[in-house]
């Protein structure tokens, strides 16, 4: 398969923002039970260790020339272990957009369309993702890169209209009213919020070379960081933490709440949330493009056309087979996706790496 090296530090800055706000913001700070009052403090926290996760992916950039992270371990690892880290890749990419999908049905249920049937709106919402996948990483970087600044815009606004005479700081400090393990279950759910950013582990193959990559990736990161803690702090100091954490999205309530005070257009948070059914595509269009990078490592001739027939399908299916977003079982779910998006690739990117290292000397 032939690589072209055409994105810049600038590709890579919204690609890392794009792959895993919008899904952490509209449904912040609501989690499951394992949701705590230091959401924001969490956020913080858990956002170091994929910090350490991209500086190990700027290492393994200067150490292998062609930034192929999966090449490599085709490479370096037994065929078998090869292909149970794959499979086990795929179904968690598969898992995610699943998980996508249940989230975005839920707000189109509550707020805009609550008698369509739910296949209607997926089937709709993948035709598109399925040209985006079809036309490749090129048209999808170009449709994030342009939503990127909107995107920020709009969530810079909302953290305005939050700090409001309905603001209350008494809500924002912690609250340490329980011990450090339930402190610490609550920290999985919230670092999962950051699980988007694997993606990048496919994507660094199209950056030109000699691109500030570390710097570019910290970049979006910081930006996805910033927002989850800002709006975390929004919505508790708005809502109250037993409030917040009843609500489905407790960021359209926000803005519900601020349109309706100020006397903005009737129903303008009918926009906010148009504009995160937008957003949508582009998370879905990066885990299907992504799990469609991974199969590709896995079955050379396998074309995306082919791949969108098969893996679409299994994301609708599972999508009926599974409960629906507010009854998923979010504990076992954020464990999978912190071993899937964190603690396995800095095994291997540390094993890559390290195997480097010792083959030059």
């Amino acid at each position: 398969m032939d690589i072209h090296r055409q994105f810049r530090s600038i590709d890579v800055v919204v690609f890392t923002f794009c792959s895993t706000i919008t899904l952490g913001i509209v449904f912040l700070p609501y989690v499951s039970e394992e949701e705590t009052r230091n959401v924001w403090l969490q956020l913080l926290v858990t956002a170091v260790p994929y910090f350490f996760l991209l500086w190990l992916i700027h290492l393994f950039s200067k150490k292998y020339e062609d930034y192929d992270f999966f090449g490599a371990l085709k490479s370096s690892l037994w065929p078998v272990i090869f292909w149970i880290i794959m499979l086990y890749f795929l179904s968690s990419t598969l898992l995610g957009c699943i998980t996508i999908s249940k989230a975005l049905t839920s707000v189109v249920h509550t707020f805009l369309l609550p008698s369509t049937p739910y296949w209607i709106v997926l089937v709709l919402f993948y035709l598109v993702v399925a040209v985006a996948v079809y036309y490749g990483i090129m048209a999808i970087t170009r449709f994030v890169v342009l939503f990127a600044f909107l995107e920020i815009i709009i969530l810079t606004i909302i953290v305005a209209l939050g700090f409001s005479e309905n603001f209350n700081w008494i809500f924002v400090p912690p609250f340490w009213n329980t011990d450090l393990l339930t402190f610490l279950e609550g920290s999985i759910g919230n670092s999962a919020r950051y699980g988007g950013i694997i993606a990048l582990l496919a994507f660094i193959m199209y950056v030109k070379k000699n691109e500030p990559l570390w710097a570019a990736m910290n970049i979006g990161l910081a930006f996805v960081m910033f927002f989850y803690i800002a709006m975390s702090i929004v919505v508790l100091g708005t809502f109250g933490f037993h409030t917040s954490v009843s609500i489905l999205s407790p960021i359209i309530a926000l803005v519900q709440t601020a349109t309706t005070r100020t006397g903005m257009l009737e129903r303008m948070d009918l926009f906010f949330i148009a504009f995160w059914l937008m957003a949508f595509y582009k998370m879905l269009m990066i885990h299907v493009w992504f799990s469609l990078a991974l199969a590709q490592k896995c079955w050379s001739k396998v074309k995306a056309p082919l791949w969108i027939i098969i893996f679409i399908p299994l994301a609708l299916i599972g999508f009926t087979v599974t409960p629906d977003y507010i009854r998923y079982n979010w504990e076992i779910h954020n464990i999978n996706v912190i071993v899937y998006t964190l603690l396995l690739p800095i095994a291997l990117l540390i094993y890559l790496i390290l195997k480097k290292k010792e083959a030059k000397s």
